[in-house]
């Protein structure tokens, strides 16, 4: 816990605030942040919200980054870096819990069908139900599976969390399906 979280009487478990693509690293930001909000009236999908300390953070609730660079280019202070749209400019992997509905026997792909970048596939599984599975190679954590999600099963961890009961990831040569 943290002194803000104490202070402000938060007493639940930590979650790390995701910061816009092109970020500074940790303190740096916040300190060269203002907290103008010329990031968060910049970006063109509206998943930058104010949070903790009025400073930007991204709400994949709302949708997922297209990384077009528009909130980098919005922010007079430097605290967001312009960085080459060709590159991802964090190291965001999705992650799938296990209160994902086709790890517990009932049908649906939405998040498959989200996935831009053909990092969620389905393997089946016995009873005929397939599972999703993510090659954290191609995933570029765009969250764009977070907010397609019914049950909300599908979070943003810095690192490649552990997949659900045990799967492998999907193989970097797989397109859409397995």
């Amino acid at each position: 816990m943290n002194r803000r979280e104490f202070l402000t009487g938060y007493f639940g478990p930590h979650r790390a605030s995701i910061r816009p693509p092109g970020a500074l690293p940790g303190d740096e930001f916040t300190a060269a942040c203002s907290r103008c909000a010329a990031c968060i009236e910049a970006c063109p999908e509206h998943i930058i919200i104010r949070g903790s300390g009025r400073f930007p953070e991204i709400d994949f609730s709302q949708g997922g980054c297209t990384f077009c660079n528009a909130c980098a280019a919005a922010c007079p202070d430097g605290a967001l870096v312009e960085f080459d749209t060709d590159t991802v400019p964090w190291d965001l992997k999705a992650g799938i819990g296990d209160t994902c509905l086709a790890v517990n026997a009932v049908t649906c792909r939405v998040c498959g069908d989200a996935c831009n970048s053909a990092a969620i596939c389905f393997k089946l599984q016995p009873g005929g139900v397939a599972r999703p599975q993510i090659n954290s190679e191609t995933c570029t954590g765009c969250g764009e599976c977070v907010a397609v999600c019914p049950v909300q099963s599908i979070t943003m961890h810095r690192q490649p969390p552990a997949i659900a009961n045990g799967d492998t990831p999907c193989p970097s040569s797989i397109s859409v399906a397995c």
